[in-house]
């Protein structure tokens, strides 16, 4: 599958993006965790937003769509 990784600084501005594919949503969890830049990382499939993670806090994830 497709997923955009959006690394944001601190106010939430997008500095870059990557558009790439992981196996499953785990993976693509696992990938954000290792990012090296930026205060916060998104990672979203198609439209719709897996987890957000922030530097010092734990992840968030959203709810699987019905």
């Amino acid at each position: 599958m497709h997923y955009i990784i959006c690394f944001k600084n601190g106010a939430g501005h997008t500095q870059r993006s990557e558009y790439t594919r992981f196996k499953n949503d785990d993976a693509a969890v696992d990938y954000g965790r290792t990012w090296g830049g930026g205060e916060i990382i998104e990672i979203w499939k198609g439209c719709q937003l897996v987890t957000k993670l922030a530097r010092g806090q734990h992840e968030t994830r959203s709810p699987p769509a019905s």
